[in-house]
C-alpha cells in the first residue's frame, strides 16, 4: 500500500489548494488531467470485479484512490465558482 500511495502522491505533487499565481482555468485543466490519468485504474478494477477475477488493487488502494479522486472533484467544483 505504501508503494501505491507514494506513486500517487508523487504523480499528484501540486497541492489541492489554489495557487494565486496560476489561473483557475489552468488548475482545473491540471486536476481534470489527474482524474483522467487514473480512469484506467478504476475501469480495470471494475472489470476485474465484474468477471470475478482477483483485483490488481487492494480494497485499501481503491479506497485511497477513490478518496483522493473525490478530493480532486471537490477542488475542481470550488475552483469553478471563482472562474
Amino acid at each position: 500500500m505504501d508503494k501505491f500511495k507514494d506513486k500517487i502522491i508523487k504523480e499528484w505533487e501540486l497541492p489541492f489548494e489554489s495557487d494565486p499565481f496560476v489561473p483557475n482555468v489552468v488548475l482545473i485543466k491540471f486536476y481534470k488531467g489527474m482524474l483522467k490519468s487514473t480512469d484506467w485504474m478504476i475501469a480495470r478494477h471494475q472489470e476485474e470485479v465484474l468477471v470475478g477475477r482477483d483485483t490488481t488493487l487492494s480494497v485499501e488502494e481503491m479506497q485511497y484512490l477513490g478518496t483522493n479522486r473525490q478530493k480532486i472533484r471537490d477542488v475542481i467544483k470550488k475552483l469553478k465558482t471563482y472562474v
